[in-house]
């Protein structure tokens, strides 16, 4: 291979990466703007305070929340409006999932 088909060659596993960043932000973007729209919803105003407030403090547990409830409101399993108080036992429930203890013997 001479020094021109190299660069070519390089030129195209770039132009490739890029295109393919470009695909994942969009990608993510997409889910961003999905679960907004899921939220606006399916949560009442005090939970969706709740969750801004939550995203400040923890944004990966916010995270996590948001998308198990993207996950329950596309399998169809919410029926009503999640209030604030529904909203923090969901919470409880998912760090009760997170504890584990470690007895020694």
């Amino acid at each position: 291979m001479n020094e021109e088909e190299i660069k070519k060659k390089e030129l195209l596993r770039r132009q490739r990466m890029l295109e393919q960043q470009m695909i994942q932000q969009s990608s993510a973007q997409q889910q961003e703007a999905l679960k907004k729209v899921v939220m606006l919803k399916i949560l009442d105003k005090a939970a969706r305070e709740r969750l801004t407030n939550l995203k400040l403090i923890k944004p990966e547990l916010a995270n996590n929340l948001e998308l198990y409830l993207v996950q329950l409101y596309q399998t169809g399993q919410l029926k009503t409006r999640i209030t604030e108080k529904e909203l923090v036992q969901i919470l409880s429930m998912m760090q009760k999932k997170k504890d584990f203890k470690i007895i020694r013997k």
